[in-house]
C-alpha cells in the first residue's frame, strides 16, 4: 500500500473514532444528569406544584439555598393566613435563573420576596454553571429562551471531561436527588420548606 493510502485510512479511522467519541460524550452529558441537577429538578416540582394548586393570591419567597434552609413559609402561612411558597432552591444555578423561573409561579396580586444570596449581587452570572445542567436536562423552554452564545457555554460546561467523569462515578453511588450530602426533595414540606 502507499503512503497516500495508509494516511488516508489513519486520518479516516482516527476522524471515525473522534466522530464516535463525540457522541458518546454527548449521550453521557445529557442522559446522566448530576445529582445536583436531579435535587434541583425534584425542589422546584414540589414548590411549583404547591405554587401552581393555590388560587388566591399569594406570597412566593424567591432565593437560593439560604431560603431553603432559613425561611418557613410554613409558619408565615399560619401566622398572616395568607398561602406562602418556599421557592428557594440552589444559589449555584444563578439569579438569572432564580427570577426566570419564580415568574412562572407568580401570578397577579401575589406578593413576590426576593432574598437573594451575597453573591448574587456580585457574581459573574457566566460562572454559575450550576443551571446549566439544570436547563440541559429539564427546562428546555428556559435553554431555548437563551441567546446562542449562552446555549453553547452551557453545552461546553456539561460536556467538559472532568464533569462527566464525576457524574458518572455520582449515578454509580446515587440515583435519586443529592442524598449522600444529606440533601433531598423528600424533606421538604408542603410549602417548600426544609424540614430537617
Amino acid at each position: 500500500m502507499n503512503k497516500c493510502k495508509k494516511m488516508s485510512i489513519i486520518i479516516i479511522s482516527i476522524s471515525t473514532l473522534a466522530i464516535l467519541l463525540s457522541i458518546v460524550w454527548i449521550y453521557t452529558g445529557y442522559k446522566n444528569p448530576s445529582s445536583t441537577t436531579i435535587w434541583v429538578r425534584n425542589l422546584y416540582k414540589v414548590k411549583e406544584d404547591y405554587a401552581e394548586s393555590i388560587k388566591s393570591p399569594k406570597i412566593v419567597i424567591i432565593a437560593g439555598s439560604s431560603t431553603l434552609f432559613g425561611v418557613s413559609a410554613k409558619t408565615i402561612e399560619e401566622t398572616l393566613k395568607i398561602p406562602t411558597v418556599n421557592l428557594g432552591t440552589h444559589a449555584g444555578i444563578g439569579v438569572d435563573y432564580i427570577l426566570g423561573r419564580a415568574k412562572r409561579s407568580l401570578k397577579p396580586n401575589d406578593l413576590a420576596i426576593v432574598a437573594l444570596e451575597y453573591e448574587h449581587y456580585w457574581a459573574d452570572e457566566s460562572a454559575t454553571h450550576g443551571k446549566d445542567g439544570v436547563v440541559l436536562n429539564y427546562d428546555k423552554q428556559y435553554f431555548r429562551s437563551l441567546p446562542m452564545q449562552e446555549q453553547q457555554g452551557a453545552i461546553v460546561t456539561v460536556l467538559k471531561p472532568l464533569h462527566l467523569i464525576k457524574v458518572f462515578f455520582e449515578t454509580l453511588t446515587e440515583n435519586d436527588d443529592y442524598t449522600k450530602s444529606g440533601y433531598s426533595s423528600k424533606t421538604l414540606n408542603l410549602n417548600g420548606d426544609e424540614q430537617r
